[in-house]
């Protein structure tokens, strides 16, 4: 998988880590589901100022990040 890292190491993306930060921010992301990982994606976005770019509609439908529709 050495093409995932000479790929990262030529492009402008970040890593924005999993962290205690936003496990706890994730009580304040409202869903209209229970899964877990979306949660996480809308936490993430919401600590480190991030748009959420998607084209999932419960994602679309979430409170407390900002969120943008993927076409």
């Amino acid at each position: 998988m050495a093409w995932i890292s000479v790929s990262l190491a030529g492009s402008p993306f970040r890593e924005a880590p999993l962290t205690h930060e936003v496990a706890l921010a994730s009580d304040a992301v409202v869903l209209p589901h229970r899964d877990p990982a979306d949660t996480f994606l809308a936490a993430t976005a919401k600590v480190y100022d991030l748009t959420l770019v998607t084209a999932d509609e419960n994602l679309l439908k979430g409170k407390g990040y900002s969120v943008l529709v993927a076409q």
